[in-house]
């Protein structure tokens, strides 16, 4: 916003100038001063304006990169969820097996007892 109002500041002072023929050097130094007024506020617009243009493209690329990271992250956490998931399932089934090699070894010792 700003930006854009410095430089349509710059063009309307630069086409004031030229429309009131001001620039034919009747009056020097003021004629002159009035010129590099008017190119400094042009030149303070377009300085502006890339200003503004490089804000908005490093604020889109800030945006694109946190995307990313947050995709990345979310890849990541499912991963480990799934992860966690197999290893508790691997831990059930072999407590399972575990308990029925158990209750196998109990119904063989009861075997070699009677």
């Amino acid at each position: 916003m700003l930006c854009s109002l410095a430089t349509k500041a710059g063009a309307m002072s630069w086409r004031r100038g030229a429309q009131s023929g001001r620039g034919t050097g009747s009056e020097g130094g003021s004629d002159k001063t009035f010129e590099m007024v008017k190119v400094s506020v042009a030149v303070v617009g377009l300085v502006a304006a890339v200003a503004g243009s490089t804000a908005v493209a490093v604020h889109h690329l800030d945006q694109t990169e946190i995307k990313r990271i947050q995709d990345k992250a979310a890849t990541e956490i499912a991963q480990a969820k799934a992860d966690v998931a197999r290893v508790e399932g691997e831990r059930r089934l072999s407590e399972e097996r575990l308990r029925a090699e158990v209750e196998r070894y109990k119904y063989d010792l009861r075997l070699t007892q009677t």
